[in-house]
């Protein structure tokens, strides 16, 4: 099954297809929640076509290909991630694009994490976001360089 899926989220990379490639990374998000099932998928997976996703138009793409990343990704992986973190500016992307940083680890993960600066709410309909994406920065933060959240800094400071 995970090889079937493989196949075709490289097919719809192929054609540029973003919404089937966003379903399938779905699906594949899903599937690797099973050890066997990711093992057999790192086999078969082609990581360009996750840093193609996460480089496209369509945002449940880039969302879905972070997701994956976070399950199977390594610190190779990395760069590409931070790359599309610094681009991107759909806000509900963002968290997935932190957590999997976090996840694959690395200096240049830990490098872009330090860097990246949670926005502000500008708006009240902002403020879910923004605090969705303050709290996926901190865990990611945590997680990769085992650093206490931003707020913490603060107040032991």
């Amino acid at each position: 099954m995970s090889g079937d899926a493989a196949g075709r989220l490289h097919e719809a990379v192929a054609r540029q297809d973003w919404a089937a490639a966003a379903s399938v990374l779905s699906e594949l998000c899903a599937l690797v929640k099973k050890q066997a099932d990711r093992e057999r998928l790192c086999a078969r997976l082609d990581h360009r076509a996750l840093y193609a996703s996460l480089a496209c138009g369509e945002p449940k793409a880039r969302k879905n290909a972070a997701r994956l990343l976070s399950a199977v990704g390594t610190a190779q992986d990395a760069p590409a991630l931070a790359a599309a973190l610094a681009r991107e500016g759909t806000r509900f992307v963002v968290p997935s694009l932190l957590l999997a940083l976090g996840a694959v680890g690395g200096e240049e993960a830990a490098a872009a994490l330090r860097a990246y600066e949670p926005p502000q709410p500008a708006a009240p309909e902002e403020e879910k976001h923004c605090a969705e994406i303050a709290a996926a920065h901190s865990r990611a933060l945590d997680r990769c360089c085992g650093e206490p959240p931003p707020v913490l800094h603060a107040l032991l400071a």
